[in-house]
């Protein structure tokens, strides 16, 4: 219970948390589906992920705009009902920013930058629509104090 008072799920029915698999939205994903709601997580490969018992898996590829793009079109009714979004992937990079490849710090950028913004646009329009919503970006501290050798995650 959000407050102490009363089961998010008497208020919220759906959510979507990407990154559901592991760490913080495996632990974000079973609250949620504890209090009664249902939840979507979205994996590269539904087949292999793993996470809270009770997930409903959906292929995204975040680290592409097309692949967001994708996902956005082929669930857009989920989307348009959706009460929560949980912006939780994440993925970290170590290495020199002159040695890292482009397309690696641009498939970094767009999971922890762009796609949250992908999806935060896609589901806005249902939320006010409806007079109700939680959208929730999980980030790093990384952002404030920087790492050595990860440049693209902290800028992400």
């Amino acid at each position: 219970m959000a407050d102490g008072s009363q089961p998010l799920g008497s208020q919220y029915k759906t959510a979507l948390v990407t990154g559901a698999a592991s760490g913080i939205g495996a632990a974000v994903a079973q609250r949620l589906l504890s209090e009664g709601i249902k939840v979507y997580g979205s994996s590269r490969d539904p087949q292999t992920a793993s996470g809270a018992e009770g997930i409903q898996w959906l292929r995204m590829e975040g680290g592409s705009a097309d692949g967001v793009d994708a996902f956005i079109k082929e669930n857009r009714e989920l989307l348009d009902r959706l009460d929560i979004l949980i912006n939780n992937a994440g993925s970290s990079r170590f290495g020199s920013l002159a040695d890292s490849p482009e397309e690696a710090l641009s498939w970094q950028l767009q999971l922890l930058l762009e796609t949250p913004m992908q999806l935060t646009k896609a589901v806005l329009p249902g939320m006010q629509s409806r007079g109700n919503g939680c959208i929730l970006n999980v980030s790093s501290l990384a952002a404030s104090f920087p790492l050595p050798f990860m440049a693209a995650y902290s800028a992400g």
